[in-house]
């Protein structure tokens, strides 16, 4: 599915709809795989607690690069694994974070979508893993020890592990969608 739109040039040549519909396609099914993934080691309580943060760090990159694929942006680009670090803080951000990723992103009124600064990129990108990490570890830290208790664990770990992927694969649906409307209104404007 995440081929659907994927142009290979950046500029998929399916409309704006059937990209983000392919988008939503693969929201819920990442979603579904995490509420799944979550209940699994929910149940083992302590014993698979250790499995289960690094799965769902795997399932929300793996979304955010299916999505990004859907709106025809290839993953295996330098820039798009910087973006797809920039979804992931976003989704995990409070609003002066979301407006300073947006900002880092040039991703505002008039910005062109362009996510590579020379070699600011790299220390971005450093300070992106860094802050989601400790994100995700003080964020879940609490919410998790609810998911110790095995079999009752079961439930948090669902439920914990759906609302993850909600957050991140809306953060990268939006994101990715405006990059998608900024590049095609500079296309516009060349004309």
């Amino acid at each position: 599915e995440a081929s659907v739109a994927a142009g290979g040039t950046g500029n998929g040549p399916y409309p704006l709809a059937v990209m983000d519909a392919a988008a939503l396609r693969l929201s819920e099914r990442s979603r579904n795989t995490a509420t799944a993934q979550g209940a699994t080691t929910g149940f083992g309580g302590i014993f698979t607690l250790a499995a289960d943060i690094p799965a769902v760090l795997g399932l929300s990159l793996k979304a955010i690069q299916e999505i990004g694929l859907c709106y025809g942006y290839d993953p295996t680009d330098k820039a798009e694994r910087i973006f797809t670090v920039k979804v992931m803080q976003f989704a995990s951000s409070d609003i002066v974070g979301k407006r300073t990723i947006l900002r880092e992103l040039n991703l505002q009124a008039g910005g062109d979508g362009n996510i590579i600064a020379g070699t600011n990129a790299a220390v971005s990108k450093i300070q992106g893993w860094k802050e989601v990490v400790m994100v995700y570890r003080d964020n879940w830290g609490w919410k998790k020890l609810l998911q110790t208790v095995p079999v009752a664990g079961m439930f948090f770990g669902a439920y914990l592990n759906r609302k993850t992927l909600e957050d991140v694969t809306e953060a990268a649906r939006m994101l990715y969608r405006k990059r998608r409307i900024i590049a095609r209104l500079a296309e516009l404007e060349l004309k």
